[in-house]
């Protein structure tokens, strides 16, 4: 997910900060991959509140590496 922009923010959920966009209920189960490329199709997408995003924004981590802890996700 992070290649296409989106943040880990906790277990299934991610956020997208170039589009603002929370994706929830994001785990395998709800995202297949259809020519190399993730596509949700029982995920969430909401914008979040002013409160989630401030949340969100601490939880999320700022560089590539982190991201590649939670590739599994």
């Amino acid at each position: 997910m992070a290649h296409y922009g989106y943040h880990f923010v906790s277990s299934g959920a991610y956020y997208n900060r170039n589009h603002d966009i929370l994706l929830t209920d994001a785990f395998p189960r709800n995202v297949r991959l259809v020519d190399g490329k993730p596509i949700p199709f029982d995920a969430i997408a909401s914008i979040p509140t002013a409160e989630a995003k401030a949340w969100i924004l601490k939880k999320i981590k700022p560089t590539p590496a982190a991201y590649r802890l939670h590739q599994g996700d």
